[in-house]
């Protein structure tokens, strides 16, 4: 009786279906931004820099601030770098940025490719984030060429020895000796990052800005709590706002389509009554069309809702930010549960209008 009813009418089920998996698909997408920035959040500040503060200096040309900070009581591990600003060339083609200059092997700083994986730093050569090699038009054993914009302005050609995925800004990273040699420069750094102590993190710090020499002294927790503040609180207005728009339309749909169904068939449901159904059997038959509606829907609307946040991701992707594409199974279960829950709720609703059927209509009828 059920499959009959459905076939009946193709096209009400069938508009029936998309609604609620556009509902489920709308959560999903709105959803899956939440699980690219813990992503995001873990990769980079967790396993890419695995340092506790960095400390910008005023450009050094010796190392007697590392071993200044080095024998600070609190300091387990120091990694000095140092950013150049340079322009990089590939025939017309060229763009401004900054290279980073790392040390390489066990640093704090580690270069990772988007799936985790480690990026060894060549002695010899320039390692490109994906979305500056695509702006420069190079691939990975390609020539580049290296335009100092500070200091003696010294230019330099070096190969391209690796591409890394990355989520933001356009990244350059070379060998720290080697950008210093490329630049004529002996020992030339412009920061540090440490891993500390923590419980000694307070006296660490007053020494450190009290030193001549340090900039700023950055601390990686308050970055870290700040950028989650920020995004809780743009997360915190537009979850509930996701969340409530895909109820209201789950529950529409529902809703409007078991009140048509039981419109139609308030005669039939009242003669099973008379025929002597009893009211959990006619709500089972009432309820039943609903269950396999949202049963279908439900699937299709998280197949929606995974194609069309991998479109989001790859559609938004700028020299700027990069959104992985991230869907922890999480997103999957919550989108599916409010859904489900909000069909529930709207189908309840109707079967208690069943208690309204007119039986003594059906028993005056001739038929």
């Amino acid at each position: 009786m059920i499959v009959r009813q459905l076939e009946r009418s193709p096209f009400k089920t069938a508009f029936s279906v998309l609604g609620i998996a556009l509902a489920t698909a709308v959560l999903v997408v709105g959803t899956f931004s939440q699980d690219a920035i813990d992503y995001i959040i873990d990769f980079q500040f967790s396993r890419v820099q695995q340092f506790d503060v960095d400390v910008v200096l005023a450009d050094q040309t010796d190392d007697s601030a590392v071993s200044s900070i080095r024998n600070l009581s609190g300091v387990l591990a120091i990694d000095p770098y140092r950013g150049y600003s340079v322009r990089l060339v590939n025939g017309r083609l060229y763009k401004r940025v900054g290279i980073a200059g790392l040390n390489s092997g066990d640093g704090l700083y580690q270069l990772l490719d988007i799936g985790g994986n480690r990026v060894e730093l060549p002695e010899h050569g320039i390692v490109l984030s994906s979305a500056l090699a695509d702006t420069l038009g190079v691939h990975a054993g390609d020539q580049v060429r290296v335009e100092s914009l500070e200091g003696r302005r010294n230019e330099f050609d070096v190969p391209v020895s690796a591409l890394i995925d990355d989520f933001s800004g356009l990244a350059a990273y070379m060998h720290l000796d080697t950008l210093n040699r490329h630049m004529h420069e002996r020992f030339t750094i412009g920061g540090a990052y440490l891993s500390i102590d923590e419980n000694k993190a307070t006296d660490l710090y007053t020494q450190l800005r009290e030193m001549p020499g340090v900039v700023a002294v950055n601390v990686k927790e308050t970055t870290v709590n700040n950028f989650q503040e920020t995004i809780a609180e743009n997360m915190g207005l537009m979850r509930p706002f996701l969340i409530g728009f895909a109820s209201v339309i789950a529950f529409g749909v529902v809703y409007n389509s078991a009140r048509i169904s039981l419109s139609e068939r308030s005669r039939d449901l009242a003669t099973l009554r008379v025929l002597g159904f009893t009211k959990y059997e006619v709500s089972v038959i009432q309820l039943g069309e609903l269950v396999i509606i949202t049963a279908f829907a439900v699937p299709t609307g998280l197949l929606l809702g995974y194609v069309t946040a991998w479109y989001v991701s790859i559609s938004t992707a700028s020299e700027l930010v990069r959104i992985p594409f991230i869907i922890e199974p999480r997103t999957f279960a919550t989108s599916a549960g409010v859904v489900v829950l909000a069909s529930l709720v709207s189908g309840l609703i109707v079967l208690r209008k069943l208690g309204d059927l007119d039986l003594v209509s059906v028993l005056k009828s001739r038929e």
